[in-house]
């Protein structure tokens, strides 16, 4: 069920969306199976506190012949209920899509009525979802979903995984266009009651890998016109 891969490069850009190697050029057009999915893991912005660290997703598809096409992104926070240092964190990345989560919290811990939502805490590791985007070809397929619970499962094997959802008016602008509350719903998040737009699930939820598993068989069958370099979101 795909692969993964860590590395520590700079961040994804809206340059991504396409074959590296062949920069601007464009390419020819042709079918790949979304099959040969496969995700990266790269350090961010250099934002490493106890609290809090930034980190990104690249979901790349390998085709049978060998290229290598880069067809989305996702950003993320790892973070430790109760650490000193986690607000100290989310000030450090002076980002609005970080900042939003401090609406989860009381001080550096995460707000009781979060807690009673979702279950207590299995560990303190916290994943939060700031935003994703993915190449127009692999739209409407599940994919957004299925590369949300994919990087849950690889990331954190216990704690709680929290996001915010866009509306369809807001994910239809800009190069960042997701998670949707859809794609989180699909994705095996469900909504807190108390906190409008956010979304939570402990992740050791068997809904989450659920999701995975369910979503992956559908996406696999699927082609898509090959991503042109050219093409950028």
């Amino acid at each position: 069920m795909s692969g993964f891969e860590m590395t520590t490069d700079v961040p994804p850009d809206s340059s991504i969306f396409g074959t590296p190697e062949d920069g601007d050029r464009p390419v020819s057009e042709s079918l790949v199976g979304l099959d040969g999915l496969v995700v990266h893991f790269e350090s961010g912005r250099g934002v490493r506190t106890d609290g809090c660290s930034d980190w990104n997703a690249v979901l790349n598809l390998n085709s049978d012949a060998g290229e290598e096409y880069s067809i989305g992104a996702m950003q993320f926070l790892m973070l430790r209920d109760g650490s000193a240092s986690l607000l100290e964190g989310l000030g450090l990345l002076d980002d609005v899509d970080a900042d939003r989560f401090r609406a989860l919290l009381d001080g550096n811990n995460l707000d009781e009525r979060v807690l009673d939502e979702i279950g207590a805490l299995t560990s303190n590791r916290i994943l939060a979802v700031q935003c994703l985007s993915l190449h127009p070809n692999a739209k409407e397929l599940g994919v957004e979903s299925w590369f949300i619970a994919e990087v849950v499962h690889h990331m954190i094997p216990d704690g709680i995984v929290l996001a915010h959802g866009m509306t369809a008016a807001e994910a239809s602008k800009g190069y960042w266009n997701g998670p949707t509350h859809d794609q989180l719903l699909a994705a095996g998040l469900g909504p807190l009651g108390g906190f409008p737009g956010f979304h939570g699930q402990s992740a050791t939820a068997p809904a989450l890998a659920t999701a995975r598993c369910s979503l992956w068989p559908h996406i696999a069958s699927e082609v898509i016109a090959t991503p042109s370099a050219a093409h950028s979101v």
